[in-house]
């Protein structure tokens, strides 16, 4: 299981947790929690369907500007993808 947690301010600003729940749905296998009073999106996996920079693009394309929280997991970066 690979599990990551995002910080976006603004997440509760419009409708901003409906379009994020709505471009995350093209990821197969990707199961997501959204922490109103935080801010933050929880995210697991049961294995790397999507990468880091594709996580960080779907808040982007909201005007959200996400942050990690805690430590990237090491599936997800781009090292573990064959990249670099």
């Amino acid at each position: 299981m690979i599990e990551i947690a995002f910080y976006i301010p603004g997440l509760r600003d419009g409708d901003n947790v409906i379009r994020i729940g709505h471009a995350l749905e093209v990821f197969a296998g990707v199961h997501y929690h959204v922490d109103t009073a935080h801010d933050i999106v929880y995210i697991d996996m049961e294995s790397a369907v999507t990468t880091l920079a594709q996580l960080t693009q779907v808040f982007q394309e909201i005007g959200r500007n996400p942050r990690v929280v805690g430590k990237v997991p090491e599936a997800l970066t781009p090292t573990a993808a064959g990249v670099g």
